[in-house]
């Protein structure tokens, strides 16, 4: 016994031993090593499908949009660009009444006719 009634200190039956706790944390360490390749594995395949999937996407739109400094290429540049033509009105409604929009808007606004 030692001051204050405290049992002397000495190896406790409950703590596993060293060689449990290293083999222990061994497997521990081969567990880890296993996930990080399996994940390491799923990254490689979701790559492999993403690149496949562009590949597919780029095929998809060469074929069909023009070839960049064709006719149809610029002439779907300069409709981008271009404003809107004369008279054009674009259909929508008044957001108060429900009114059909009939006259050029001179703003950004939309006000009812």
């Amino acid at each position: 016994m030692g001051l204050l009634n405290r049992k002397p200190k000495g190896p406790d039956d409950d703590r596993p031993s060293i060689t449990d706790r290293m083999r222990l944390a061994q497997e521990m360490q081969a567990q880890a090593l296993a996930m990080q390749s399996q994940f390491a594995q799923q990254a490689q395949a979701m790559q492999a499908q993403a690149r496949q999937q562009a590949a597919a996407f780029r095929q998809a739109t060469q074929a069909s949009s023009a070839q960049v400094g064709s006719m149809t290429w610029a002439r779907q540049v300069l409709a981008i660009l271009a404003p809107p033509q004369p008279g054009y009105v674009k259909r929508c409604t008044c957001a108060v009444c429900g009114a059909p929009k009939k006259l050029l808007t001179v703003t950004a606004y939309v006000y009812c006719d």
